[in-house]
């Protein structure tokens, strides 16, 4: 079971692995915040924020024959988000910098939630 301390353990280790970032959320697929180190009124938007953007990037990579989501990314002049699946009940976001690097973010993400999860993806060579 995932509980708000693991999302404090992951926050911490991607901001020591990845300059730049702003913000780590952990959510539920169903918009339920786990751990965000944002304010108290942002947690309930930014969960079902990142939860329905993963569902809805999920449907688009089915309509399009693309495979499995791995993550979306959206950039703007002021930053990127950044959300993956963990697994098929929990959302990974994370808000950085508009320059941050992405592959180095990825890394730092998956190696973050890989103790939660068993081996997660990059175990099998994602």
């Amino acid at each position: 079971m995932i509980i708000p301390k693991h999302g404090l353990m992951a926050s911490a280790q991607i901001r020591r692995a990845v300059p730049g970032v702003a913000r780590v959320l952990l959510a539920r697929t169903d918009g339920i915040a786990v751990y965000d180190d944002a304010t108290l009124a942002e947690r309930e938007t930014g969960a079902a924020v990142a939860a329905t953007l993963v569902g809805l990037a999920g449907s688009v990579t089915a309509a399009f024959h693309l495979g499995a989501l791995d993550s979306v990314a959206i950039r703007t002049d002021g930053g990127v988000l950044v959300v993956q699946p963990i697994d098929a009940a929990h959302v990974l976001a994370v808000v950085a910098s508009h320059d941050v690097d992405l592959a180095a973010l990825r890394v730092a993400a998956e190696t973050a939630v890989r103790p939660l999860l068993g081996g997660w993806r990059v175990a099998e060579g994602a």
